[in-house]
Formats: structure tokens, C-alpha cells, sequence
């Protein structure tokens, strides 16, 4: 089992280059692969189907392991500080 996992590692993850390709190649398949059954699902399936459950749940993974990070958890912050000194600049 180790020689299989080194293999694959030495073959997709190793150099950068390797890992990019894979990753794109990865996306690619899926789109080919999810896409033309979603062509030929009646309206609500194509809304609330396969690529729907992924954006939302990969939004959500992205949500968690930045959060802090975002523009929409921060804002407030710097929102508060542009307009004190827009009041301090009135008077």
C-alpha cells in the first residue's frame, strides 16, 4: 500500500507543476462529467442539483477555514473607522 500512495504521490502532488495540472484536470472531468446530466434534468433538479450541492457546500468549507479573513467578516470594522473620520472631518 505504501508503494501505491508513493507512486501516486511522486506522480500528482510531488512538483508543483504536477499538482496544478491534476487539480485542473480534476475540474475539468467534473464539469464534462456532472454538466450533461444536469442538460437533460427536468427545471428543479437543474436548481437545486449535483453542482448546486457542490457551490454551496465547497462555499461553506471556504466560509469556515477563512473566517476572519473575509471582506464580509471585516468590513464592519472598516466601515466604523471611514465614517468617524468623515465626522471628524465635518467638524
Amino acid at each position: 500500500m505504501a508503494g501505491i500512495s508513493q507512486g501516486l504521490y511522486n506522480t500528482f502532488i510531488r512538483s508543483n507543476a504536477a499538482f496544478l495540472a491534476t487539480i485542473f484536470t480534476g475540474a475539468f472531468a467534473f464539469q464534462m462529467y456532472a454538466y450533461p446530466y444536469l442538460e437533460r434534468a427536468p427545471p428543479m433538479v437543474k436548481t437545486y442539483g449535483v453542482a448546486r450541492a457542490f457551490n454551496l457546500g465547497s462555499d461553506a468549507v471556504w466560509d469556515s477555514v477563512n473566517r476572519g479573513r473575509q471582506w464580509k467578516d471585516i468590513k464592519h470594522k472598516y466601515l466604523q473607522s471611514a465614517e468617524a473620520e468623515d465626522d471628524d472631518d465635518d467638524e
